[in-house]
């Protein structure tokens, strides 16, 4: 086992001391490394480049401008530069990933935020509170989560009127005691 490791790194020295006349020396050799990397790394992946900016369509009488309410990509263009185009014509499609996944999200917080409600409705209302299990696996989540807070605070409700009903017999058994005392 020793000699193994000694074989590894004797292996690891030599590939080292191959490298060695090529690396970089001093401030300007890590600066030019640095840079040459970067142009690799630039060249070899892809970066989306998501520009806002509105758009104007010159008509013969005035100028119109397009623009999109929310941004994003533009995933076709319909018309070309010069073309006519007529009113309501379709001049571009947009990407609407971004948008569809925020909706998805306003969503979700949505029905987090109704099944909260129905939670605190159950609580005030001294009502069971039991709702349905939704499949997606996040809302299950919310909903296991909303019920346990509920029991939890049902039961420290009912601990906490067991106490005050305790604290309220030994007031009345004081104030008896007190009465029997003060007998004329």
């Amino acid at each position: 086992m020793k000699e193994k490791f000694s074989v590894i790194v004797i292996r690891i020295r030599k590939g080292i001391a191959l490298c060695r006349p090529y690396a970089p020396r001093g401030m300007t050799g890590v600066a030019l490394l640095g840079l040459a990397l970067l142009a690799v790394w630039s060249t070899l992946f892809k970066l989306d480049v998501l520009v806002r900016g509105p758009g104007v369509v010159r008509v013969e009488s005035h100028n119109i401008v397009v623009q999109h309410a929310d941004g994003g990509q533009i995933e076709k263009l319909l018309v070309r530069e010069g073309q006519t185009v007529r009113k309501g014509q379709l001049l571009a499609v947009m990407d609407n990933t971004y948008v569809s996944e925020e909706f998805a999200r306003n969503s979700a917080a949505l029905s987090t935020l109704r099944l909260r409600e129905q939670r605190l409705e159950a609580e005030l209302g001294h009502t069971q509170f039991d709702p349905a299990m939704p499949a997606d696996a996040d809302q299950a989540k919310a909903v296991a989560g909303e019920k346990a807070l509920y029991d939890s605070r049902q039961l420290a409700l009912e601990q906490a009127a067991s106490i005050s009903q305790v604290q309220a017999d030994q007031r009345l058994a004081q104030s008896a005691d007190a009465f029997g005392l003060l007998e004329f």
